[in-house]
Protein backbone atom coordinates (compact mmCIF):
# COMPACT_ATOMS: atom_id res chain seq x y z
CA UNK A 1 0.00 0.00 0.00
CA UNK A 2 1.47 3.63 -1.07
CA UNK A 3 2.22 5.57 1.99
CA UNK A 4 0.72 9.13 2.51
CA UNK A 5 4.15 10.38 2.28
CA UNK A 6 5.03 8.43 -1.22
CA UNK A 7 1.84 10.50 -2.34
CA UNK A 8 3.29 13.64 -1.69
CA UNK A 9 6.40 12.94 -3.43
CA UNK A 10 5.09 11.64 -6.27
CA UNK A 11 3.41 15.07 -6.26
CA UNK A 12 6.24 16.55 -5.87
CA UNK A 13 8.25 15.44 -8.39
CA UNK A 14 5.45 15.73 -10.86
CA UNK A 15 5.21 19.81 -10.24
CA UNK A 16 8.47 20.42 -8.65
CA UNK A 17 10.70 23.26 -11.25
CA UNK A 18 14.37 22.79 -10.95
CA UNK A 19 16.66 25.32 -12.11
CA UNK A 20 18.90 24.95 -15.17
CA UNK A 21 22.29 25.53 -13.05
CA UNK A 22 23.11 25.88 -10.55
CA UNK A 23 25.36 28.97 -9.95
CA UNK A 24 26.76 31.01 -7.16
CA UNK A 25 26.28 34.55 -7.76
CA UNK A 26 26.99 35.73 -4.58
CA UNK A 27 30.77 33.33 -4.88
CA UNK A 28 31.18 35.06 -8.30
CA UNK A 29 30.56 38.76 -6.88
CA UNK A 30 33.00 38.31 -3.89
CA UNK A 31 35.24 36.94 -6.48
CA UNK A 32 35.26 39.39 -9.22
CA UNK A 33 35.25 42.19 -5.85
CA UNK A 34 38.55 40.91 -4.62
CA UNK A 35 40.29 41.20 -7.92
CA UNK A 36 39.13 44.77 -9.18
CA UNK A 37 41.08 45.31 -5.73
CA UNK A 38 43.69 43.99 -6.42
CA UNK A 39 44.22 45.43 -10.22
CA UNK A 40 44.61 42.02 -11.75
CA UNK A 41 47.87 41.04 -11.42
CA UNK A 42 48.78 43.45 -8.50
CA UNK A 43 49.27 40.55 -6.45
CA UNK A 44 51.76 37.60 -6.99
CA UNK A 45 53.47 34.89 -5.09
CA UNK A 46 55.85 33.27 -6.34
CA UNK A 47 55.38 34.74 -9.87
CA UNK A 48 51.55 33.78 -10.20
CA UNK A 49 48.86 36.10 -10.46
CA UNK A 50 45.95 36.15 -8.14
CA UNK A 51 43.84 35.34 -11.15
CA UNK A 52 45.53 31.92 -11.62
CA UNK A 53 45.00 31.38 -7.68
CA UNK A 54 41.24 31.85 -8.16
CA UNK A 55 41.18 29.81 -10.95
CA UNK A 56 42.43 26.73 -12.39
CA UNK A 57 44.57 26.61 -15.96
CA UNK A 58 44.28 30.64 -15.75
CA UNK A 59 40.60 30.67 -16.44
CA UNK A 60 39.56 33.91 -14.67
CA UNK A 61 35.84 34.29 -12.84
CA UNK A 62 36.03 37.29 -15.81
CA UNK A 63 35.77 34.47 -18.44
CA UNK A 64 33.57 32.55 -16.14
CA UNK A 65 30.89 35.25 -15.95
CA UNK A 66 30.98 35.65 -19.46
CA UNK A 67 29.28 32.30 -19.95
CA UNK A 68 26.65 33.81 -17.66
CA UNK A 69 26.27 36.67 -19.64
CA UNK A 70 26.13 34.75 -22.68
CA UNK A 71 23.34 31.88 -20.88
CA UNK A 72 21.41 34.78 -19.20
CA UNK A 73 20.69 36.05 -23.11
CA UNK A 74 19.55 33.14 -24.42
CA UNK A 75 22.65 32.32 -25.93
CA UNK A 76 23.10 28.86 -24.74
CA UNK A 77 25.39 27.68 -27.22
CA UNK A 78 27.76 30.72 -26.92
CA UNK A 79 28.08 29.64 -22.94
CA UNK A 80 28.47 26.09 -24.00
CA UNK A 81 31.71 26.97 -26.03
CA UNK A 82 32.87 29.89 -22.91
CA UNK A 83 32.41 26.84 -19.91
CA UNK A 84 33.14 23.55 -21.90
CA UNK A 85 37.38 24.33 -22.17
CA UNK A 86 36.95 25.34 -18.42
CA UNK A 87 35.32 22.18 -17.67
CA UNK A 88 38.17 20.15 -19.56
CA UNK A 89 40.69 22.17 -17.46
CA UNK A 90 38.90 21.31 -13.78
CA UNK A 91 36.77 24.31 -13.18
CA UNK A 92 34.22 22.99 -11.04
CA UNK A 93 31.45 25.34 -11.56
CA UNK A 94 31.97 25.19 -15.24
CA UNK A 95 31.91 21.32 -14.79
CA UNK A 96 28.02 21.89 -13.24
CA UNK A 97 26.53 23.88 -15.41
CA UNK A 98 27.94 21.91 -18.56
CA UNK A 99 26.83 18.70 -17.03
CA UNK A 100 23.44 20.55 -16.35
CA UNK A 101 23.44 21.56 -19.71
CA UNK A 102 23.92 18.12 -21.51
CA UNK A 103 21.33 17.03 -18.81
CA UNK A 104 18.36 19.42 -20.17
CA UNK A 105 19.58 19.88 -23.98
CA UNK A 106 20.13 23.86 -23.60
CA UNK A 107 23.42 24.85 -25.95
CA UNK A 108 23.89 21.06 -26.66
CA UNK A 109 22.04 17.68 -27.71
CA UNK A 110 20.72 15.93 -24.06
CA UNK A 111 23.48 13.49 -23.50
CA UNK A 112 23.04 11.63 -20.27
CA UNK A 113 25.92 9.96 -20.36
CA UNK A 114 28.18 13.11 -20.89
CA UNK A 115 25.93 14.75 -17.58
CA UNK A 116 27.14 12.15 -15.49
CA UNK A 117 30.68 12.62 -16.40
CA UNK A 118 30.37 16.20 -15.79
CA UNK A 119 28.77 16.12 -13.06
CA UNK A 120 30.69 13.29 -11.21
CA UNK A 121 33.95 14.86 -11.78
CA UNK A 122 32.55 18.11 -9.82
CA UNK A 123 31.38 15.52 -7.24
CA UNK A 124 34.39 13.29 -6.87
CA UNK A 125 35.82 16.66 -6.28
CA UNK A 126 33.57 17.75 -3.19
CA UNK A 127 31.30 20.01 -4.57
CA UNK A 128 27.78 20.00 -2.68
CA UNK A 129 25.94 21.44 -5.63
CA UNK A 130 27.44 18.50 -7.93
CA UNK A 131 26.80 15.88 -6.09
CA UNK A 132 23.06 16.69 -5.23
CA UNK A 133 22.43 17.36 -9.05
CA UNK A 134 24.30 14.20 -9.76
CA UNK A 135 22.18 12.59 -7.60
CA UNK A 136 19.11 14.14 -9.26
CA UNK A 137 20.60 12.31 -12.73
CA UNK A 138 19.64 9.00 -10.77
CA UNK A 139 16.30 9.65 -9.35
CA UNK A 140 14.49 12.10 -11.41
CA UNK A 141 14.48 11.21 -14.60
CA UNK A 142 11.15 9.94 -16.82
CA UNK A 143 13.28 6.33 -17.75
CA UNK A 144 12.39 3.96 -15.18
CA UNK A 145 15.39 2.16 -16.64
CA UNK A 146 17.91 5.20 -15.65
CA UNK A 147 16.65 5.09 -11.99
CA UNK A 148 19.25 4.18 -9.60
CA UNK A 149 18.03 4.54 -5.84
CA UNK A 150 21.21 3.55 -4.30
CA UNK A 151 23.18 5.72 -6.70
CA UNK A 152 21.12 8.60 -5.65
CA UNK A 153 21.15 7.80 -2.22
CA UNK A 154 24.98 8.07 -2.19
CA UNK A 155 25.09 11.18 -3.72
CA UNK A 156 22.83 12.99 -1.54
CA UNK A 157 24.24 12.06 1.42
CA UNK A 158 27.47 13.34 0.24
CA UNK A 159 25.65 16.25 -0.49
CA UNK A 160 23.97 16.33 2.72
CA UNK A 161 26.77 15.43 4.87
CA UNK A 162 28.36 18.87 3.44
CA UNK A 163 25.10 20.83 4.22
CA UNK A 164 23.17 21.07 1.17
CA UNK A 165 19.73 21.20 2.35
CA UNK A 166 17.72 19.79 -1.00
CA UNK A 167 20.01 16.67 -0.69
CA UNK A 168 18.94 16.34 3.04
CA UNK A 169 15.45 16.82 2.16
CA UNK A 170 15.87 13.97 -0.36
CA UNK A 171 18.09 11.46 1.44
CA UNK A 172 15.24 11.79 4.12
CA UNK A 173 12.74 10.89 2.04
CA UNK A 174 15.04 7.87 0.69
CA UNK A 175 15.83 7.10 4.33
CA UNK A 176 11.82 7.45 5.08
CA UNK A 177 10.79 5.23 2.34
CA UNK A 178 13.86 2.70 2.12
CA UNK A 179 14.88 3.47 -1.17
CA UNK A 180 18.55 2.66 -2.26
CA UNK A 181 19.37 2.88 1.81
CA UNK A 182 18.31 1.06 5.00
CA UNK A 183 14.82 2.33 6.12
CA UNK A 184 15.64 4.29 9.15
CA UNK A 185 12.69 6.52 10.84
CA UNK A 186 14.49 8.28 13.21
CA UNK A 187 16.92 9.45 10.70
CA UNK A 188 14.29 10.38 8.35
CA UNK A 189 12.96 12.60 10.86
CA UNK A 190 16.75 14.14 12.07
CA UNK A 191 17.41 15.17 8.29
CA UNK A 192 13.87 16.46 7.54
CA UNK A 193 13.82 18.71 10.89
CA UNK A 194 17.32 20.14 10.00
CA UNK A 195 16.17 20.58 6.71
CA UNK A 196 12.50 22.43 7.80
CA UNK A 197 14.54 24.79 10.22
CA UNK A 198 16.77 26.17 7.93
CA UNK A 199 14.05 27.50 5.66
CA UNK A 200 13.71 24.36 3.07
CA UNK A 201 9.56 24.59 2.24
CA UNK A 202 9.10 20.63 1.26
CA UNK A 203 10.64 19.31 4.62
CA UNK A 204 8.37 21.90 6.59
CA UNK A 205 5.13 20.49 5.03
CA UNK A 206 6.13 16.92 5.02
CA UNK A 207 7.76 16.98 8.56
CA UNK A 208 4.62 16.19 10.56
CA UNK A 209 3.97 12.81 8.48
CA UNK A 210 7.86 11.46 8.94
CA UNK A 211 7.39 13.05 12.75
CA UNK A 212 4.71 10.53 13.24
CA UNK A 213 6.33 7.34 12.34
CA UNK A 214 8.60 7.44 15.24
CA UNK A 215 8.17 7.12 19.36
CA UNK A 216 8.79 9.76 21.57
CA UNK A 217 12.10 8.28 22.46
CA UNK A 218 13.73 8.03 19.12
CA UNK A 219 11.80 11.71 18.85
CA UNK A 220 13.84 13.17 21.53
CA UNK A 221 17.42 11.59 20.23
CA UNK A 222 16.55 12.82 16.81
CA UNK A 223 15.56 15.96 17.86
CA UNK A 224 18.98 16.61 20.52
CA UNK A 225 20.80 15.49 17.24
CA UNK A 226 19.41 18.26 14.71
CA UNK A 227 19.55 21.03 17.38
CA UNK A 228 23.39 20.21 17.56
CA UNK A 229 23.79 20.26 13.96
CA UNK A 230 25.96 23.28 12.46
CA UNK A 231 25.39 24.68 9.06
CA UNK A 232 28.53 24.21 6.67
CA UNK A 233 30.27 27.64 4.95
CA UNK A 234 29.05 28.07 1.45
CA UNK A 235 30.50 26.13 -1.33
CA UNK A 236 29.79 25.00 -4.90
Amino acid sequence: MTSILQLEIDELYRFAKYSMLILDYRFFMRTFILLSLLGGGLLSVGGLSAYQFLAPQAYSEEDFAKGLVAFEAKNHEGAFEIWHPMAKAGHGRAQINIGQMYRTGQGVGKDRTQAQHWLGEAANAGLPRAQFALAETYSKTPVAEDKDPSQAAQWYKRAADQGHLGAMFWLAVATFNGQGIEQNYTEAYRLMLIASRHGHKDAERLLAQVQAKVDIVDRIDAEIAAAKWIPKPENS
